[in-house]
């Protein structure tokens, strides 16, 4: 909730910046104005704590999507287990059971869950991999990139930070 609390602040106080957007119009208006769009969401579904009622509470004050696990509360679907052997990581029956029911795997930068037991460090080429892996099992409406970029210290090589990642492409 203050994580919630500091993103609203944030997001009113640089409201030329930024913008909330709850819907996929919002999002498009977001990006014709040149704005960066906010999306709250809910890392865990373990944070409703199996209640409808604070689902809709969390509804009611702009969450619109929620990842259904996290690292230390249940397994999560986060790369190609095929790729990476992590128990984390999703195995192929379950990409084809995404696909079927329309859901989406967001792939992690973590370097641990993109390249196991290699003396190599986890590139960037390895997180494409894995994005292109899961595509073609679970369809390419169903893959996403999840980054992680506020919740690990090890980044892959190439992809060490966005602010790094737009310095790249807009020079002085």
């Amino acid at each position: 909730m203050e994580q919630i609390d500091l993103m609203n602040i944030i997001i009113t106080e640089y409201s030329d910046v930024f913008q909330l957007a709850k819907t996929a119009e919002e999002v498009r208006q977001a990006f014709n104005a040149k704005r960066i769009v906010s999306l709250l969401n809910i890392g865990g579904g373990q944070a409703i704590e199996g209640s409808f009622s604070i689902l809709r509470l969390f509804y009611q004050i702009g969450i619109r999507y929620m990842t259904l696990t996290h690292n230390f509360n249940t397994p999560c679907h986060s790369a190609a287990y095929s790729l990476c052997n992590h128990t984390r990581n999703v195995q192929d029956d379950v990409l084809e059971l995404v696909k079927r029911n329309h859901g989406i795997v967001m792939v992690t930068f973590a370097p641990y869950f993109i390249k196991c037991h290699s003396e190599d460090p986890a590139a960037i080429a390895d997180v494409a991999a894995h994005i292109n892996y899961i595509r073609n099992i679970a369809g390419i409406d169903n893959v996403g990139i999840g980054s992680d970029f506020d919740g690990i210290v090890v980044t892959p090589k190439d992809l060490e930070d966005i602010a790094q990642e737009l310095q790249k492409t807009i020079k002085p």
